[in-house]
């Protein structure tokens, strides 16, 4: 059965993705249809799979599966149909099927990248991290230039909260493909997860580099938007342009906060280790699990990052861990809804940074 449970936590150093950008922008960026490095052996070609191949090309999901498990049937040892059959069952949202396929072609063929990359992509949607970042360092290991396995490996290590890391998976993205408008999202969410983490551990870095790092998730998210229209397969929809859009204004509200020039700010919140009586949760709604992750499989952890306001309202959600199809979206509209009594400080409510976390799982 597929659930969501919430819980509320004191900051942490938080895994703060998209992988959203992984699982919106779907299973083509990361499983593409590009032809195996090498050549099937000509004992192994047939009719059935160049057609499988053919139809994939042309959007024709069904007929492909159809084809390419003729061909697999008949040639158990095909690599390329096999790889081409678990691109064409990712599309169709099989991914039970899809991996099965994926691992088949790599037992066939250990030195397929683009094989090694795909299944990476299932296993990271099925929030297998450690098992994704070892297939897409697999990839690497055959292809030093695979841009979508630095990304992969990117947002593995970001939700497992190595923020570092994750910084720097973007940036090998970005300088293998500038276009890979996803790498900016996972930059922005890395640099922004920095930044919050001095709640966690205050004097750990000066205000100048915390300022650098919310200002550079800005500027990231900012150049994300305006691109991924004109880059991505898809653009994005209406409400993911929407909380996008939403989640830049939110984090220009912390970029004023950190902002060096005006260090009067920097007290208006508080993190919980410097209030006297901590905020008090008295009502936290649980989010839904929409239809459309059901059926992708979709399952992990939505990390949010608010301000519960000394006048008693939340403000300032933004996202720090996010989820395709519809669950980030459900759980800021979850987060939207939570009651608390305000912190106090010196006798006077003040307003407290939180991280909430919404888990969507498996069972």
């Amino acid at each position: 059965m597929l659930t969501p449970r919430h819980q509320m936590k004191a900051p942490l150093v938080a895994v703060f993705l998209l992988i959203a950008a992984c699982l919106s922008h779907g299973p083509a960026i990361y499983a593409r249809a590009q032809q195996p490095q090498q050549q099937q052996p000509a004992a192994l070609q047939s009719d059935e799979r160049e057609r499988g191949i053919n139809l994939y090309k042309q959007n024709a999901t069904k007929g492909a599966i159809r084809e390419l498990r003729a061909a697999v049937k008949k040639q158990k040892g095909d690599a390329d149909a096999w790889y081409f059959l678990a691109l064409a069952l990712n599309r169709d949202n099989d991914l039970k099927g899809a991996r099965k396929a994926f691992e088949t072609a790599i037992k066939l063929r250990p030195n397929l990248a683009n094989a090694h990359t795909g299944l990476a992509y299932i296993l990271l949607l099925n929030n297998k991290l450690k098992e994704a970042a070892r297939e897409a360092a697999s990839a690497l290991s055959i292809d030093a230039g695979n841009a979508e396995a630095h990304y992969i490996i990117g947002i593995a290590a970001l939700r497992q909260g190595a923020n570092q890391k994750a910084l720097e998976e973007a940036g090998n993205t970005l300088r293998l493909k500038e276009s890979f408008t996803p790498a900016l999202l996972l930059k922005s969410q890395a640099l922004a997860n920095l930044y919050f983490s001095h709640y966690e551990f205050p004097g750990e870095e000066s205000p100048a580099t915390r300022y650098a790092q919310i200002k550079d998730a800005v500027d990231s998210l900012e150049q994300y938007l305006k691109l991924v229209p004109k880059t991505s397969g898809e653009a994005l929809k209406d409400s993911e342009q929407a909380l996008w859009r939403q989640q830049l204004d939110e984090l220009r509200f912390y970029e004023e906060l950190a902002d060096k020039a005006r260090p009067e700010s920097a007290s208006t919140v508080f993190g919980p280790s410097s209030v006297e009586i901590k905020a008090r949760i008295m009502r936290r709604p649980e989010p839904q699990y929409t239809e459309a992750a059901r059926s992708h499989n979709v399952s992990g952890v939505v990390v949010l990052r608010a301000v519960l306001a000394a006048d008693g309202l939340i403000k300032h959600i933004v996202v720090v861990h996010s989820l395709s199809n519809g669950l980030t979206e459900e759980a800021v509209r979850a987060a939207r809804q939570i009651k608390f009594i305000p912190a106090q400080k010196n006798g006077h409510p003040v307003s407290q940074y939180v991280q909430i976390e919404y888990s969507f799982n498996l069972y």
